[in-house]
């Protein structure tokens, strides 16, 4: 008997996705002295991702805005200059749906944590430092070489931002969906996709106090422009 449309699609994604699911993790090389290489600013734009967005098919969890109890561990807008909103660079985008378009039917990419501000890295950082201050006895100085284990330190410096600041790094999960919940998705996107008045949903968090003017900055999106 011969599988056939539907039938044969979901075949090949559940083959794929065991053979992906036998193979091993491979061994990362060293990122060892990351910090010391300066970064040039290549003017790429800032975009945003999820609802309302070119990247529908990408979904997101704010955790640093609060967005859902169950996986932040602030209230929502607790953490100052934190935003709701996902935003990366635009070719960084483009390869976040290319590897969004290679997942099985049912599974997804969930963004957690993208585009930092200034004010969210300091907070994180001072965090950790008072953390081991209070906790462990650290003195402060020891403690700020301690926190960098975990978060990098802000820096305001265009050559050496930290990572979540340039708009080029990502922290993501893949997420697998119910049957139920991934058609009510599809339905959803559906009803997203007739709306052609989305890029005003992110005027907000574009503005000049969100993106500082020595910070990558949000200067398009879509036909809507600063």
């Amino acid at each position: 008997m011969k599988l056939q449309g539907g039938i044969l699609s979901k075949f090949r994604q559940t083959s794929a996705l065991r053979e992906l699911q036998q193979k091993p993790v491979p061994e990362l090389g060293s990122v060892s002295g990351w910090k010391q290489h300066p970064i040039e600013e290549c003017g790429e734009e800032l975009v945003p991702m999820g609802p309302f967005s070119d990247y529908p098919q990408i979904f997101s969890d704010s955790i640093y805005f609060g967005e859902r109890k169950e996986s932040s561990p602030y209230e929502l807008g607790e953490l100052k200059g934190a935003l709701l909103t996902q935003f990366v660079r635009k070719d960084v985008a483009r390869r976040l749906a290319h590897a969004a378009s290679l997942l099985p039917e049912g599974y997804a990419l969930m963004l957690q944590d993208c585009y930092r501000t200034v004010e969210v890295q300091k907070a994180l950082f001072d965090y950790y430092v008072n953390n081991l201050v209070a906790e462990q006895g650290y003195k402060h100085e020891d403690a700020e070489v301690e926190a960098q284990r975990f978060v990098s330190k802000p820096s305001t410096d265009p050559a050496k931002p930290s990572p979540h600041n340039t708009g080029g790094s990502v922290d993501l999960t893949i997420v697998k969906f119910t049957p139920e919940a991934w058609k009510k998705l599809k339905r959803i996107d559906e009803q997203l996709a007739a709306y052609d008045d989305w890029h005003k949903f992110y005027k907000i968090e574009m503005g000049p106090g969100n993106f500082p003017s020595k910070q990558p900055r949000v200067s398009t999106v879509g036909n809507w422009r600063e």
